[in-house]
């Protein structure tokens, strides 16, 4: 029973910076995949784990360097004209289905779930990596 708990609370500590990598001579990374490269919240998502690693050495992180970079597997346009229509046809299938009579609904849910399936099809094409080091306090 013992070893369970430890395993459990290793799993929870390691939840908070699930995708940092510890690297030599204390120079730490965080990478992550993204939808779209002026995502801001990218940089406090690895801002909160690099706070979080370095918090378990009663460190304070520092930021190295940063960058978002096009992964995808189809041209770096095509993937942001693909995104955008795809999120559009979500909200206007989203309208309709809600504000139309039944014909419209039935039709508009399907609009609807076409736009969710490219999107999810597309996934993530930016990757976010940060590079830092942990300092004392």
């Amino acid at each position: 029973m013992k070893v369970i708990i430890i395993i459990l609370l290793g799993l929870v500590s390691c939840a908070h910076h699930q995708d940092v990598r510890p690297g030599d001579k204390g120079i730490h990374s965080v990478s992550f995949f993204i939808e779209n490269k002026n995502d801001n919240s990218a940089y406090s998502l690895g801002k909160s784990q690099a706070e979080h690693f370095c918090k378990e050495y009663q460190k304070s992180y520092a930021v190295i360097n940063e960058k978002i970079s096009y992964v995808g597997d189809m041209d770096e346009s095509s993937y942001n004209q693909t995104k955008k229509i795809s999120k559009a046809v979500q909200i206007v299938g989203g309208t309709i289905f809600a504000a139309g009579g039944k014909k419209e609904s039935d039709l508009a849910g399907i609009a609807g779930l076409g736009g969710a399936a490219t999107d999810s099809v597309t996934g993530k094409g930016y990757k976010y990596e940060m590079t830092f080091k942990c300092q004392g306090i």
